[in-house]
This record gives structure tokens, C-alpha cells and sequence, in this order.
């Protein structure tokens, strides 16, 4: 029988993520709704727009999962509080060892995969078409030395599904870099520069421009910001360069 992690953001109270998830929603905004199991849904975009629709529905979709255990029922659900549910053969417990904090459900997934694939799972799906979960999979799957078979498959049918495994054996001299150079490039808390998209930054690594130092907490910051400078400098010309002024 497979295992179903479902897998939720959290949204804590004057959180420093707060700010990012209010920009991406932009103008769109909509206003408050009191969602029950028993009144209709707004539109989606009414729901994903406000930080409070989403807490709710989150907490709804928990509770409906624990007052409908079925017997063959296996899964594990992480929403707002800390420690997951373990819905098994129709019991319902807290899975304590899988406690996290975190409020990106990118981490809290690639937390739960490595924690699945040391304990032998041979065969795991991870259903995400973000760019933050492709990067996280592609570095810790080289970091944590995994072997067993992993797929990112998009909940959109007709997209391709990504060989985790396969990409990650045949990029590994620069898997340790990736989160370094998507951050540079933009993600979800970093703006992206004009003009640097993934595939220019990907070429520049490519062509030995590494990012050792980004991420390094022993190392003084300027020789991490030097480093980095001369990453995004070198992304605007075919030449080095040394810092931002040498750029066209």
C-alpha cells in the first residue's frame, strides 16, 4: 500500500514570509470568508489571495481527513501545527519524530522524503511543478547521497514528469550550487534581475562561475558577497568581471 504525505504552507502571525505572500497576491486581493464544510467555496482566487481563506481551508481539510478515516486509509498530514498526523488502518496519531517548524511546504517535503528514503523507500513520487521543490530535490538528493527512485510530477496532466534520480546523477558537479544560484536569480523571497533568467545563470555556473561560499556560515560575509557579485556581474557579459561596474 502506497503512503500519502499531504503537505500545507503554514502561515504564522507577523511572520518575515508574510510580506512576500501579500506581494504575490498583488491588487487581487479579495476580502474575509468564514469557510465551512457546509456552504460553498468561493473562488479559488478569493481563497489563495487572502493568508486567512487559506488558514481555513487548510484546518478544514485536516478535520475532514480525521473524521473520515477509513480503514485502508495511509497517510500523513503536516498543516499548521508543528507535529504531523498519521492517518494508518483506520487510527488516528501525532508522528512526533516528524516535527518541524518550517513554514515553507518545500522544505517540510524534501524533510519528509529524505526522512522516507532513509528508512528504505525505494519508489517516491513528490506531486509540485515549483521551481523551489525541483532545486531542493536536485541538492539534497546529491547532499543526503540518496539511491532510490524519485519523480516530481506536476499536478497539471498534460506536463512531463522530472526523473529526480536521473537528473541529479547526471548534474551532480553542480547540484550543490543550485540553491545558491536560483536564489541570485530569483525565488520566492529574492527579486530577479532584469534581463537573468534561470538559463543564463545555469550557463554561467556551467562555465565554472561556482558559488562555494553562498550559504557558508564560517567565512566572512564580504568574501560571500564578492563571490556573489561576481556571479550576477559575470551573468550580464561573456567576460569576468569583477563587480557590477564592469557590465555594459
Amino acid at each position: 500500500m502506497c503512503r500519502v504525505h499531504l503537505i500545507f504552507d503554514r502561515y504564522a502571525p507577523n511572520s518575515t514570509k508574510g510580506a512576500s505572500r501579500s506581494n504575490r497576491a498583488g491588487t487581487n486581493a479579495s476580502h474575509k470568508h468564514s469557510l465551512t464544510l457546509h456552504t460553498p467555496l468561493p473562488a479559488q482566487n478569493v481563497v489563495l489571495t487572502v493568508t486567512y481563506n487559506k488558514v481555513q481551508l487548510i484546518t478544514l481539510i485536516t478535520k475532514y481527513f480525521v473524521d473520515h478515516v477509513e480503514d485502508n486509509t495511509n497517510e500523513l498530514i503536516t498543516a499548521e501545527h508543528p507535529i504531523p498526523i498519521s492517518i494508518t488502518n483506520g487510527q488516528v496519531r501525532t508522528q512526533t519524530n516528524l516535527r518541524n517548524t518550517h513554514e515553507e511546504a518545500d522544505v517540510i517535503i524534501v524533510n519528509q522524503l529524505v526522512y522516507l528514503a532513509a528508512r528504505g523507500a525505494s519508489n517516491i513520487t513528490v506531486v509540485s511543478d515549483d521551481t523551489d521543490v525541483f532545486v531542493l530535490l536536485l541538492y539534497f538528493y546529491c547532499k543526503e547521497k540518496l539511491t532510490c527512485e524519485v519523480f516530481m510530477q506536476s499536478p497539471i496532466v498534460s506536463r512531463r514528469t522530472v526523473d529526480i534520480k536521473a537528473t541529479a546523477t547526471k548534474h551532480s558537479n553542480i547540484a550543490e550550487f543550485l540553491p545558491g544560484v536560483h536564489a541570485l536569480s530569483g525565488c520566492d523571497t529574492t527579486s530577479f534581475l532584469y534581463g537573468i533568467g534561470k538559463a543564463t545563470a545555469l550557463k554561467v555556473l556551467n562555465s565554472s562561475k561556482t558559488l562555494k561560499l553562498l550559504g557558508k556560515q564560517d567565512v566572512p560575509m564580504e568574501d560571500v558577497v564578492t563571490e556573489a557579485t561576481l556571479f550576477m556581474a559575470t551573468c550580464y557579459v561573456s567576460r569576468c568581471c569583477k563587480n557590477m561596474s564592469d557590465t555594459p
